[in-house]
């Protein structure tokens, strides 16, 4: 029975969080023919996120804490979450504020199970507006004319890594990640899963 971790950072997410869990875990018991465990990795919350996912984890063993000493921010608590995995056949990486529907996890499967080993969760909308998207564009534009490594340009965290990437990713010695860039760079087969993100 293949084993799929999920692993989320999670910064001031209290909100959200008890819908996120409820979510997750209907997407699994949806699912029994996958063995599921989640690593939710949490950035120096300052509300009540930590004892959010302390009291998940004490009641479900599928579900680890992971508490940084600090925020170090998205891209360290992400590496932080990926280092903790162990025994995971995929790895799905998705933020904790419910842009990442965790209902596209099956549809991220599918595709690894169909011989991707990185599957990207590509967004065919977004709800930013304003200087938000702009800035969003931008970014993406100038990232890709400095590097000689194509990022598709709407991809964030949400995705699949599947073991022997996780392993590559592991392996990388950059301590000032960018994920997506980095995911990336490792290779591998890949496909594209699209969704539209929610606000």
């Amino acid at each position: 029975m293949p084993h799929i971790a999920v692993v989320i950072p999670v910064f001031n997410e209290a909100e959200v969080l008890p819908t996120l869990l409820q979510r997750l875990r209907a997407v699994f018991d949806a699912a029994p023919e996958l063995r599921w465990s989640a690593c939710f990795v949490d950035d120096g919350s300052r509300d009540a996120s930590v004892a959010l996912i302390e009291a998940a984890a004490q009641q479900d063993p599928r579900i680890t804490a992971v508490l940084l000493s600090r925020n170090f921010g998205h891209q360290a608590a992400l590496t932080a979450g990926i280092a903790q995995v162990r025994g995971a056949d995929a790895v799905v990486t998705m933020d904790a504020d419910l842009q990442d529907p965790p209902e596209l996890i099956p549809e991220l499967v599918a595709a690894w199970r169909g011989g991707a080993e990185v599957v990207l969760a590509v967004r065919r909308s977004r709800r930013e507006r304003g200087m938000r998207r702009l800035g969003f564009e931008l970014f993406h534009r100038v990232f890709q004319r400095l590097t000689d490594q194509p990022v598709e340009a709407n991809s964030g965290t949400f995705g699949l890594l599947a073991a022997p990437a996780v392993e590559a990713f592991t392996q990388l010695p950059e301590q000032h990640r960018f994920f997506p860039g980095l995911r990336a760079w490792v290779g591998f087969t890949r496909a594209v899963v699209e969704y539209d993100r929610l606000e």
